[in-house]
């Protein structure tokens, strides 16, 4: 059985960024810090160089991660 998970950010704060986790067709929101976000943008965990809004409204997204269980 395959499942997997991305991370879509939705909105970036001063102090909080709000996110969905989506995990084997599921949504949850999910909240971090914003300068936790920053160094995971800075090291590579989020894909897009620009926080602009895609066509479903996503200002950033993480690779989609993959495991078989």
């Amino acid at each position: 059985m395959e499942k997997w998970m991305q991370i879509d950010v939705k909105q970036i704060g001063e102090v909080y960024t709000m996110c969905n986790l989506y995990a084997d067709g599921y949504c949850v929101p999910v909240v971090m810090k914003t300068e936790d976000y920053q160094l995971l943008h800075h090291k590579g965990f989020f894909v897009r160089p620009q926080n602009k809004p895609d066509t479903a409204g996503a200002l950033n997204t993480s690779d989609t991660y993959y495991t078989k269980t």
